[in-house]
């Protein structure tokens, strides 16, 4: 296991995987397997902490969204926040745990990653029945899932719920999950985004998808595990 901390982001290699986090957000911008990338990046990404950075693996907390009283950033805090690495342990072979924290006083006030494949072959199974409120509709009417394998053919923005672990590849403790496509409009509307990169990406994501309250002297936590599969065990 080899570990690079530099004063915007950390390294890791271990067990065939690398992996980077960058300070601000705790956002993990790189993911490869054995040297394949598996995770979007913007080619317009910003990364000096002037903004959210587009791509990766972005930590949303305290809420999802604007939140129903829209008084904190959208996605919440965590996102525009520069967090400080805290070094990291080795559970096992194959597993490794890097801690990152983050304290009241850390909150402020007020590089294109290879990726050849293309939106339109890309096909999400495991959500066929679940409730959805759909966002770019604006309804807060629910919706059911009716399709087995949904395809993006437009801007996308829904909010699944209840979403089982067994039925989606992407494993974490919360209760909902997430699927977003930009799609042409708002992708050139993103100065952090290249106008034809809704064809290269797709955002799902798992997580409480409701306001979280964490009372002082608590704590919550939260998981999410990707599992990569090489494409010839498909």
């Amino acid at each position: 296991m080899t570990v690079d901390v530099n004063p915007d982001f950390v390294t890791v290699t271990h067990a065939g995987s690398t992996i980077t986090i960058y300070l601000w957000g705790a956002t993990v911008t790189s993911w490869k397997y054995y040297g394949v990338e598996n995770l979007f990046l913007s080619s317009k990404a910003v990364l000096d902490g002037s903004k959210p950075i587009r791509g990766g693996i972005p930590l949303v907390f305290p809420q999802f969204g604007s939140g129903q009283d829209k008084v904190l950033p959208q996605h919440g805090f965590a996102r525009v926040s520069k967090w400080k690495y805290l070094g990291l342990e080795v559970e096992n072979a194959a597993e490794t745990t890097v801690r990152f924290g983050l304290t009241p006083f850390m909150i402020p006030e007020a590089q294109r990653a290879l990726w050849p494949h293309d939106i339109a072959s890309v096909g999400i199974v495991g959500l066929t029945g679940f409730p959805y409120v759909d966002k770019v509709a604006n309804s807060a009417r629910t919706e059911m899932e009716p399709r087995s394998i949904i395809t993006i053919q437009g801007e996308v923005d829904r909010v699944y719920e209840n979403v089982k672990n067994d039925y989606i590849s992407i494993q974490g403790t919360g209760v909902g999950g997430v699927v977003w496509n930009p799609w042409v409009e708002k992708a050139k509307a993103m100065s952090d985004f290249d106008d034809s990169e809704f064809q290269q990406m797709v955002c799902v994501e798992v997580g409480n998808v409701t306001l979280m309250e964490v009372a002082a002297g608590k704590e919550w936590n939260g998981t999410q595990v990707l599992l990569a599969t090489p494409v010839h065990s498909l």
